[in-house]
Formats: C-alpha cells, structure tokens, sequence
C-alpha cells in the first residue's frame, strides 16, 4: 500500500505496481478513519484529513508536499506539519538500525 485517500464515506486504496496487479487502485468501502484506527504500523501517517501514507513510499519532501514513488503529489497539513516531521524522523532512525 502507497497510500489510503479519503472519498466522502469510503476510501481509495493506492498499491505498488507490481507484475501481478495491473490496477493499483481500488475503492474499498470502509473510510479513511477505518483504516487509521485499524493499522497500528509506525510506517505510515495521517499527513491530511484525506490522507494515510506509507511512509516506506516517500521519495521526497518539500516544503508541505510528499513525493510518492509512483509520482504522486500529497500534501502535509499545516497542522500535522510538526507531528509528521516527528514522526518521519523517527521512521528513518528504524531503518538505520
């Protein structure tokens, strides 16, 4: 899973491209807050109200904006901003150990 989006009451489902998945979206009928409550892995983080990404799957940070490594744009909220950071750092500090 790359990321998780929010759409009214159930959630888009984004997954890597693989030799075995031609679609890598899917529409799931369980919202975004369901999924957030369900998956208890520090890998990924709510950066929006309409956002749970893996944070495996960043390839770069700018500013308020993550680049996904499909190529996908997803903003970091204003009000997230520090807790993401936070958390982002304590991330990479897991895959140096």
């Amino acid at each position: 899973v790359i990321y998780f989006e929010a759409a009214k009451k159930h959630s888009i489902v984004r997954l890597k491209k693989t030799d075995y998945l031609s679609d890598t979206c899917y529409e799931a009928s369980r919202s975004l807050s369901d999924y957030v409550a369900q998956i208890e892995n520090p890998a990924f983080f709510r950066t929006h109200k309409s956002y749970f990404v893996n944070m495996r799957c960043i390839k770069k940070i700018n500013n308020s904006v993550i680049t996904l490594s499909n190529g996908e744009k997803v903003e970091i909220s204003r009000r997230r901003s520090a807790e993401f950071n936070e958390a982002y750092n304590r991330f990479l500090r897991t895959l140096v150990i």
